[in-house]
């Protein structure tokens, strides 16, 4: 299996459904008390996606995304999801959208909050050029001293900084697909439509 640094094609419209999912195992007691156990610290999306009917040059583009690229699930993939695709890192966050693996490598997270609720997700695959890393306390670009990994997430700097610093970007999920099969569907005369297409996110 093999990663590819290479996104599901965005030129050309399509419907999609899915969101991020958990893995939990519930146990109901004799007493009829429930113990959930919830089997990962992070979740995963999953999506159905829908290419509506598309002539021959856009059909062709996903025919060979899918050869050339994601060889049924053989290979992974990254896939742009718009309703969460972003790091925006306000001046003053108690928590900035960077977290220490030790004193010179940074991790990028999202982060997530509701109520009391927090939830921290991990981006591994920032969109290369979009990345901007601030000082915390002001709204100034570290502009040197420093080099972002797009396949990882993770900014190495030549020496420790002291600080964790903050960051915006957009990132994609790396994913791979749900199926061996492409199924096209023939409509008219070079016009098909690609159904049911699943797309799900991977742990790299």
């Amino acid at each position: 299996m093999s990663f590819f640094e290479t996104r599901f094609p965005t030129r050309i419209s399509y419907e999609l459904v899915g969101s991020a999912g958990f893995n939990t195992s519930v146990i109901e007691c004799a007493s009829g008390f429930r113990k959930s156990n919830s089997e990962w610290d992070e979740s995963l999306y999953t999506f159905k996606a829908h290419v509506p009917s598309k002539g021959s040059p856009e059909w062709r583009e996903f025919l060979s995304f899918f050869l050339a690229i994601a060889q049924g699930q053989a290979n992974q993939f990254r896939f742009y999801y718009m309703p969460d695709s972003t790091l925006v890192d306000e001046l003053n966050t108690e928590r900035p959208l960077m977290e220490a693996i030790d004193s010179t490598h940074f991790q990028l997270v999202k982060r997530y909050q509701y109520g009391l609720g927090h939830y921290t997700r991990t981006v591994t695959k920032p969109v290369m050029g979009s990345v901007k890393l601030y000082y915390p306390d002001e709204n100034r670009v570290i502009q040197s001293g420093y080099t972002m990994d797009s396949t990882t997430g993770i900014a190495t700097f030549t020496e420790a900084p002291g600080f964790t610093p903050r960051a915006n970007c957009v990132f994609d999920i790396p994913c791979m697909l749900g199926g061996d099969s492409m199924d096209l569907a023939r409509i008219a005369p070079d016009v098909m439509q690609w159904k049911s297409v699943t797309i799900q996110e991977v742990r790299i």
